[in-house]
């Protein structure tokens, strides 16, 4: 049936971005997790996005020995 066939196919898609997540989370930045941003918490208290100053935005892991 129709509905079959589609949940067989967002199962596939489903197994191909774990795929992905898993080969790229070794490059990914562990403080904003790949975003590019953090939340922080201003003066008034209210939550706000900010560039992650680790990876300067990118996302991506950065080497502390480079």
């Amino acid at each position: 049936s129709e509905k079959m066939h589609l949940a067989h196919e967002l199962n596939l898609i489903n197994q191909a971005l774990e795929t992905i997540n898993t080969a790229v989370e070794q490059y990914l930045c562990p403080h904003c997790k790949g975003t590019g941003s953090i939340r922080v918490c201003d003066a008034a208290g209210d939550m706000d996005d900010e560039r992650c100053p680790h990876c300067k935005g990118t996302g991506v892991k950065v080497d502390e020995y480079e």
